[in-house]
């Protein structure tokens, strides 16, 4: 099984770069295809490829592709445009099984510890988070029937052709999700009693019960006439086509940590990321909000491939 993970990133490369770098050059058996206009003044492994590009190339390459008029002008608008990506890319994904794109603000473990060859056999779409598709790193099968699959949301092409970042690839909050109404709250009372026989002891907080219940919640008020983002196409094709999608909670982040875990840490060692306290193994960890943190502290005399850990103060 032969898979392209697709990483598009314009500016400077970040301090944390030699991190991820190290990680994913340690995950073998995915092919990772890095598309940027820096410099790549690392060393060369055989599993990772680099095409530089720069951001009116990519726009000229993506509406050349596409036939929208895609004019990126922010990179964090990538996230919109990356359900594209297996048109966008299919020259460079010829040959390929599956296609993906992956963030870089992210430390992965043993990825085929978690999607493995049973998976990518069984299932068209691979999603790492369980009640949404996910933007640090989702999985889709390279064929046409799949990678035509955003012309059926309401929102194409109107989303790709804007400049204002709108989270297609995940999450459009429709008017009917948010706030508060009667029939939320009676979902609610419904998803309860699932949600705590289904959920870890210590992951059942307020926090969490909240987070998860706003994917329940939106996965059973979709108007498969109003298809808002990929993840209410996905689960509309679900239902109603035999796409076969896979949704597990398996990329841990700082966000997920804030919900039930306060104090962590986490040690790469040798291409496996692991919780010291809890012994468990994750596919990856997304520093969402901790990158952006000025007391959060990241060691760049790093040397790449030497294992190093992740706590709340940084990465050392």
């Amino acid at each position: 099984m032969k898979i392209g993970i697709i990483i598009c990133y314009f500016g400077k490369w970040p301090s944390y770069f030699p991190y991820f770098l190290s990680s994913i050059a340690h995950n073998k058996i995915f092919h990772w295809l890095l598309f940027s206009d820096n410099n790549y003044n690392f060393p060369k492994y055989d599993n990772i490829s680099y095409n530089k590009i720069d951001i009116n190339e990519f726009n000229r390459l993506a509406s050349d592709k596409t036939n929208i008029k895609i004019r990126i002008e922010k990179a964090y608008k990538l996230c919109d445009i990356r359900p594209l990506f297996g048109k966008i890319f299919e020259d460079q994904l010829r040959g390929f099984d599956f296609w993906g794109y992956s963030d870089i603000d992210i430390i992965y473990g043993q990825i085929s510890d978690f999607i493995n060859y049973e998976i990518t056999e069984n299932y068209d779409i691979i999603s790492t988070y369980q009640g949404f598709l996910s933007g640090p790193l989702c999985l889709f099968r390279n064929n046409n029937r799949i990678n035509e699959l955003p012309r059926q949301s309401v929102n194409y092409p109107f989303v790709f052709e804007s400049s204002k970042h709108y989270g297609f690839d995940e999450n459009i909050q429709r008017k009917e999700i948010r706030g508060f109404s009667v029939n939320k709250l009676i979902s609610l009372i419904g998803f309860i009693p699932g949600f705590c026989i289904s959920t870890k002891a210590n992951k059942l907080t307020w926090e969490n019960l909240k987070y998860q219940f706003q994917w329940h919640y939106k996965k059973h008020t979709i108007n498969i006439e109003n298809l808002a983002d990929m993840t209410e196409v996905v689960l509309n094709n679900v239902t109603k086509t035999g796409i076969k999608a896979y949704f597990n909670d398996l990329m841990m982040s700082d966000r997920a940590f804030s919900r039930f875990q306060k104090h962590w840490q986490l040690e790469w060692i040798k291409g496996i990321l692991q919780d010291r306290k809890t012994g468990e193994s994750y596919l990856g960890f997304h520093f969402i909000d901790l990158k952006n943190d000025d007391n959060w502290g990241i060691n760049e005399d790093y040397e790449l491939n030497k294992d190093f850990t992740i706590t709340q103060k940084g990465i050392y």
